[in-house]
């Protein structure tokens, strides 16, 4: 059995960014004791993880508005994995929004565009003005408060300290999903499925393990939960 980690991006900035992948590929074999395979958005569809054996799914983020990595047609077959697998999932951060989209009651092509959490306030610093100038981001380290109980937060004592890198945000959840954790200016910062082993994290727990380690050791332990909850890691 494996682990999948499914990357979410242009081709190009895939290519840009194999570095990266690979850390996160090392980092879910470390914490969910399986080999893990890097997998392109574009090759899921329906049946492909049972095919290659697949145990749990994460997805990663993505620095590019989904319309802008490919038309709203081309998610269409990701779209109905998403809705019909039991497959365990964890949507990190563009993954998170994704999978919120992809349950959504709306048109995919209007739930594909994830709106920005809200423009700055006057006076207020841009933390980083080559992003999305104007916008209000997280970015780095943040404290996101538990607002609902789940085993996904075992070991947690109220909240988590991890790291953030976004300016959009999902804005209301699909009937499917419940909200489980919140900061001071994105309020869904997890959700989990009612009914199925389906979870989404707007933080980055696997930047807060590669780039902080033992300093911050809240994102892997999140990911350990997670692979625990769905079975995979004993």
């Amino acid at each position: 059995m494996f682990v999948a980690f499914v990357c979410i991006e242009t081709q190009e900035r895939m290519e840009e960014n194999g570095t990266y992948y690979f850390q996160v590929k090392h980092l879910l074999e470390d914490v969910s004791g399986l080999p893990c395979l890097l997998l392109d958005w574009r090759w899921i569809r329906p049946g492909l993880p049972e095919e290659l054996k697949v145990g749990a799914a994460v997805l990663s983020g993505t620095g590019t508005d989904f319309t802008d990595i490919a038309p709203p047609e081309r998610w269409e077959d990701f779209r109905r994995f998403v809705r019909e697998t039991q497959l365990p999932i964890l949507g990190i951060c563009g993954g998170h929004q994704l999978l919120a989209a992809f349950l959504s009651s709306r048109p995919l092509h209007e739930a594909l565009r994830i709106p920005p959490m809200r423009r700055l306030r006057p006076g207020e610093p841009d933390l980083e003005p080559s992003y999305h100038p104007g916008f209000f981001k997280e970015r780095g380290m943040f404290w996101v408060e538990i607002v609902k109980d789940d085993p996904i937060f075992r070991g947690f004592d109220g909240g988590l300290y991890v790291a953030e890198s976004h300016y959009c945000e999902v804005k209301e959840l699909p009937v499917e999903l419940e909200l489980l954790a919140s900061t001071h200016d994105c309020k869904v910062q997890v959700f989990r499925h009612r009914t199925r082993p389906i979870y989404g994290c707007q933080f980055h727990p696997e930047t807060t393990e590669i780039r902080y380690g033992k300093h911050y050791p809240d994102g892997r332990r999140f990911l350990e939960n997670f692979f625990r909850v769905v079975g995979v890691r004993r």
